[in-house]
């Protein structure tokens, strides 16, 4: 794999400077570097990735417009700003002519850096994201011991829907996994989590790792969400009434992502799919106390995640690519 990774440390005269290394070289070439969007920028990003295509009418055709400007403004001003010189450049140049899989990789604890939307970065050439795939990481991120996979590949299969958290369609994206997985036939196996409580999702990964046949990844498919005003992720279970961990009504369990990620960890799953919005998003201080930072935080090795409500649509593209990715 061939990654361009970008650290960061603070700057005697305020902002960052950005060091840009190629893995396994220890030479690196440091530029000064600002976040510079806003919280109205912000917002207006998750106005538009979350709320305009509800009602894509009006003035809210104007508001998109402008904000579609702004898009790939940042884009260029991020690349701008990342590689300001013709060392830099040299770097990602290289980067781009080698073989796949390329990846950049941001690694920071800093908030302010990780929600920036390194995805929209765009060189001379257009976005760099059909070229790259752009990752963000732990700067230091604790050593985990490597666990080997063999076939089959054990999948968990959450899917929850509390009856008072809104209706999503469990259809699509499921439908999308199981195409994906199809080929490999006997070699995968999915087994659900039902009914959908933590409870009952602990009691699964403690049954297969006593019979040494531990899951290789979990997959939750349902609601998540940010509080803002408590800097909190979480994702929304459905709650038990007992020990058991049959479900109440199908009334929602909202998990911490501190619980969440600790209970992963310490059956050491590889690989967690949240198939939930905002299960990524980073807070304006408070990073590791989101759904996704916080399990990488707590000892899982990888996440996929959203950091934004997605449309159902967009969530079956992303799956079916990549299951079929994995398969």
């Amino acid at each position: 794999m061939h990654d361009l990774r970008v650290t960061f440390s603070a700057a005697p005269e305020g902002g960052y400077l950005a060091r840009l290394a190629e893995a396994g070289t220890p030479s690196a070439i440091e530029v000064p570097f600002k976040p510079f969007l806003t919280e109205d920028d912000y917002e207006n990003l998750r106005w538009y990735l979350e709320d305009f295509m509800d009602l894509p009418d009006g003035g809210a055709v104007v508001r998109a417009k402008r904000v579609e400007r702004d898009l790939d403004l940042w884009g260029k001003k991020l690349y701008e700003a990342l590689f300001p010189n013709e060392e830099s450049r040299q770097l990602l140049d290289r980067l781009l002519a080698s073989p796949e899989p390329r990846e950049l990789t941001i690694a920071t604890q800093d908030a302010a850096l990780l929600r920036l939307p390194w995805e929209l970065l765009a060189d001379p050439a257009g976005h760099l994201a059909p070229r790259v795939s752009v990752r963000r990481q732990l700067e230091t991120p604790a050593a985990t011991p490597p666990r080997e996979a063999e076939l089959p590949l054990r999948i968990l299969y959450i899917v929850s829907r509390p009856a008072d958290a809104g209706f999503l369609d469990p259809r699509l994206t499921a439908k999308a996994m199981f195409a994906a997985l199809d080929p490999l036939g006997g070699a995968a196996r999915v087994d659900f989590c039902r009914p959908p409580t933590l409870v009952r999702m602990e009691e699964l990964l403690r049954e297969a790792d006593h019979a040494k046949d531990p899951y290789d990844l979990v997959h939750f498919d349902g609601h998540g969400t940010f509080l803002p005003h408590s800097q909190i992720g979480a994702l929304l279970f459905e709650k038990a009434d007992d020990s058991s961990g049959a479900s109440v009504s199908s009334v929602m369990d909202l998990v911490p992502a501190d619980r969440l990620g600790n209970l992963l960890a310490s059956y050491r799953i590889p690989l967690v799919v949240l198939e939930a919005c905002r299960s990524a998003t980073v807070g304006k201080a408070a990073v590791f106390r989101s759904v996704a930072p916080r399990l990488i935080q707590a000892g899982v090795g990888s996440v996929l995640s959203m950091g934004h409500a997605v449309h159902v649509e967009a969530a079956r593209l992303l799956l079916d690519r990549f299951y079929r990715e994995l398969a």
